[in-house]
């Protein structure tokens, strides 16, 4: 699909937050966080481009994992020291199944990473529980408490989190509106024509959401120039609403 200026103003406003230099160990990792959305951004819009529904859908519920990641991180300092454990658990994890035959230059940091495991991954383990996120809330917690709307969880994130997931979603058309016939089959047209759309749309909205808490986290003066991009994208939305009205519910 034909991608609009809107795609790329969301990205430039976004490297407004990752540029600044830092020196306060809170905000360099926020601006690493951001930085880290804003190239899953960027490898949506080139599959948004190619019509490929799958894969920028796919990327969406990255999106919304790392962005949720941003915010949070952003509203409370005190969460970096969790943020870095959790990092820590998931090197320490890949140690443990890494073949030391294979590590080459790196036999000696390996060795000493599995000792390290082997005396921390459990107790790390265990401070995670039960949710495994590093910020320790339920998935559906931590959208509430980065203040995402709640119709981002349950009209866009489900449906994300199953494409990328290889549900049977991504191949499941109803027969009728009761849901109690349908076929299985490759949907090229719904791949191709509609989910690069809901991709792009969702992703701009997602970037706008991290936009606006971070500014106000840290005062970057960034909500007015937000809110005009947004308005715009607003615009863009309601036409992707429209269309996906006019569409037959089933076939």
């Amino acid at each position: 699909m034909q991608l609009t200026s809107e795609g790329n103003r969301v990205g430039e406003l976004a490297k407004k937050i990752t540029h600044p230099s830092a020196e306060d160990d809170h905000f360099k990792a926020v601006q690493a966080q951001c930085a880290a959305a804003l190239e899953v951004y960027a490898g949506i819009l080139t599959l948004v481009a190619e019509d490929n529904g799958i894969s920028a859908q796919s990327l969406v519920r990255t999106l919304f994992e790392t962005i949720v990641g941003a915010v949070l991180l952003a509203k409370d300092p005190n969460k970096l020291s969790d943020f870095g454990k959790h990092a820590k658990l998931t090197l320490l994890r890949m140690s443990e199944t890494t073949p030391e035959e294979s590590t080459f230059g790196k036999k000696e940091l390996t060795v000493k990473l599995r000792n390290l495991a082997r005396s921390q991954c459990a107790l790390l383990e265990k401070y995670f529980k039960p949710s495994s996120n590093w910020y320790r809330l339920r998935r559906k917690e931590g959208f509430a408490e980065a203040e995402l709307p709640k119709n981002f969880y349950e009209s866009f994130y489900i449906r994300a989190s199953a494409i990328a997931h290889g549900d049977p979603l991504t191949v499941f058309k109803p027969s009728n509106s009761d849901l109690n016939t349908w076929v299985i089959r490759p949907m090229y047209e719904e791949w191709r024509n509609n989910w690069p759309m809901l991709a792009y749309v969702m992703s701009m909205y997602l970037m706008l959401h991290m936009i606006e808490q971070t500014s106000k986290c840290f005062n970057l003066g960034l909500n007015d120039e937000m809110a005009s991009i947004s308005r715009d994208v607003g615009v863009i939305a309601a036409k992707q609403m429209e269309w996906a009205k006019r569409m037959p519910d089933v076939e």
